[in-house]
């Protein structure tokens, strides 16, 4: 009894006592930590080979191709207006005199007269959009281009009731209009870049739309031999 009272005394003086192996880290402030508690070892990675890769931002539309396709429905849409508009006024007889006589000088010549002046006329037009196509708002005035040019068929077909050329003219008119399309997809990609927008091209855009605008100007070379064998054969 003598024992057990002791020891229950003795439970009693230690009670909150810290134990002798435990006191010292306590004291100091730091515990070892032993078995799955151990830190592991740091492992130093080296982030210098990796890039950070941004999604591109778009100003104009959230969806790019949606907005190149929006562009080349307008720009058709602006060079139907323009050859319907052309070919109201000598169906009105609203041209006058010395458009008509201008317009039948056009229509007459030898092969390579009539031939190098269409293709001229058509190298024309691509030149200006091409290079509008490398100006911020160039998308703003390269509509003009399909418009004029179709109005230029329309009267000329009409007027002079050469239906032959109508194929040339509605070629002529296409690409003329993809023309301006490309062009302004281009002059809204630097827009977007001026306003700090990231864009991801494959390839050179540059030499893309070169490309482009070479095909165009074979395309519009058809057109003139064709225009050039119709008048003269």
């Amino acid at each position: 009894m003598e024992v057990m009272g002791a020891t229950a005394a003795q439970t009693k003086h230690n009670r909150g006592v810290l134990p002798q192996s435990v006191a010292p880290y306590y004291e100091s402030g730091t515990f070892p930590e032993t078995g799955n508690n151990a830190p592991e070892e740091s492992q130093d990675f080296d982030l210098s080979d990796e890039q950070e890769v941004l999604e591109p931002t778009y100003s104009h539309a959230r969806y790019p191709d949606i907005n190149r396709r929006a562009i080349t429905v307008i720009m058709m849409i602006t060079a139907a207006m323009g050859m319907a508009a052309g070919a109201l006024l000598p169906i009105t007889g609203k041209l006058d005199a010395q458009n008509a006589a201008a317009l039948s000088l056009s229509l007459s010549g030898e092969f390579g007269e009539i031939f190098l002046s269409r293709a001229a006329v058509g190298a024309a037009f691509l030149a200006a959009e091409y290079i509008l196509g490398f100006f911020a708002a160039g998308d703003i005035l390269v509509w003009t281009a399909p418009m004029i040019c179709s109005m230029g068929w329309g009267i000329r077909v009409f007027a002079s009731e050469e239906w032959k050329l109508l194929p040339a003219a509605i070629v002529s008119t296409v690409v003329t209009a993809l023309g301006a399309s490309s062009s302004a997809g281009f002059s809204q990609a630097i827009m977007r870049v001026l306003r700090g927008g990231n864009i991801r091209f494959e390839g050179s855009p540059r030499a893309k739309l070169t490309l482009s605008f070479l095909m165009f100007l074979a395309v519009e070379t058809l057109c003139a031999l064709y225009e050039a064998i119709i008048l003269t054969v």
